[in-house]
């Protein structure tokens, strides 16, 4: 983490590494430390061409949801849904990050689609192989993580939170009792 922030923070990064123990440091200024390298057998080439993969998709979603904030659709990007038609390796890599697309998009709800109805979509957006759709997330915005989701409400506990916050919140209720 000293490493990491020196750049920004050079003065307090210096003064942090002076008082680290020695074992937790192999040269006299954090300035002067070398980078652990990665280790090969934990690097996986077909996960990095998928992100080349899934960062062209996700300009092209930028795109998209810039527009959609112009035509006043959406607000926020958290007030949209996204809808993603891709083929061959693009829709591969998109199928590995699937559970994570509303967060890598920063969106409230992502979805991989065979293909894009343009009288369900607000805006739709293409290039190269991929084309993208964005409209108004359906549901209520959770007070909590500001997702819009048909979940919110559902937790008579927690009305104001989704499910995913509710019990977030009902686990870190119940380690503080």
């Amino acid at each position: 983490l000293v490493q990491l922030v020196a750049p920004i923070l050079v003065f307090t990064a210096d003064e942090v590494w002076e008082h680290m123990p020695d074992g937790l440091k192999d040269a006299p200024s954090v300035h002067l430390a070398r980078w652990e390298s990665l280790p090969t057998e934990e690097w996986d080439d077909e996960l990095m061409k998928g992100w080349d993969s899934v960062l062209a998709v996700r300009r092209v979603a930028a795109r998209a949801l810039e527009r959609a904030r112009n035509d006043k659709v959406i607000g926020s990007s958290q007030e949209a849904a996204v809808a993603i038609e891709a083929t061959g390796e693009i829709e591969k890599a998109l199928a590995h990050f699937d559970s994570n697309l509303a967060d890598f998009f920063i969106v409230s709800q992502a979805e991989i689609v065979a293909s894009i109805d343009a009288n369900d979509w607000t805006v739709v957006e293409a290039g190269g192989d991929v084309r993208v759709g964005v409209a108004k997330a359906q549901g209520d915005k959770c007070e909590r993580c500001w997702r819009y989701t048909p979940e919110v409400g559902e937790n008579e506990a927690h009305p104001t939170l989704c499910a995913r916050c509710a019990q977030v919140v009902t686990e870190s209720y119940a380690d503080v009792q």
